[in-house]
């Protein structure tokens, strides 16, 4: 990519975590890095001559294609974990390309927001003061869930894809989302920082 600078999340743990949390908290941390990255790649090389990458693939094949690429080549961009501190309070580091990561923060300060038990229940019980019912809550919730998943891939429509490819890049990353969701409202996942940003400290 044009702009590779490594950039350094760091994702805030707490209490007891199985081998299965940490497989899908990387895994899945990962397949949205990928997606992003490889979108960005694409969006770069749009008006090349001789394009490296043939974006049109990408919807149909998505689980098959995605790490395929990103490893032959964008091999030097993959996201790499650099610390795993487990303990409670924990944490775990990740090194990415610096856009990416970018992109990667806000979509995750939104999953945990919508995952965390307080902020939950602060959102619900401004709602039903404003007459809410819970179906309607329940709906609000899960169009505030595809509007973070579709702000993730926001750049796939300046690649011409189509609605309905649109909206299975949204439903692919939304499913991978649930899984931040999930350990947010189980309290093992209490926050997000990028390490270079002001107010952040390195350890």
């Amino acid at each position: 990519m044009v702009d590779n600078e490594s950039r350094i999340i760091r994702l805030d743990l707490e209490g007891r975590w199985t081998c299965s949390d940490f497989g899908l908290i990387y895994t899945h941390f990962e397949d949205i890095y990928n997606l992003r990255l490889v979108l960005e790649a694409f969006l770069e090389q749009q008006h090349n001559s001789n394009p490296v990458f043939d974006h049109r693939m990408l919807p149909s094949r998505l689980e098959s294609d995605l790490i395929r690429i990103v490893v032959d080549l964008l091999p030097n961009d993959r996201a790499n974990v650099r610390r795993i501190q487990y303990a409670s309070p924990g944490l775990t580091d990740i090194a990415g390309v610096g856009v990416i990561v970018g992109h990667i923060k806000e979509f995750l300060i939104r999953a945990i927001e919508f995952g965390a038990p307080s902020e939950r229940l602060r959102r619900q019980l401004e709602n039903i003061k404003r007459g809410m019912e819970i179906e309607e809550l329940e709906t609000k919730r899960q169009a505030d869930r595809l509007q973070n998943a579709k702000a993730m891939i926001d750049i796939a429509e300046r690649l011409s894809y189509s609605e309905s490819e649109i909206t299975k890049l949204v439903s692919w990353v939304d499913e991978r989302q649930e899984t931040f969701i999930r350990l947010a409202a189980q309290g093992k996942l209490r926050g997000v920082r990028l390490l270079d940003e002001e107010g952040s400290k390195t350890e």
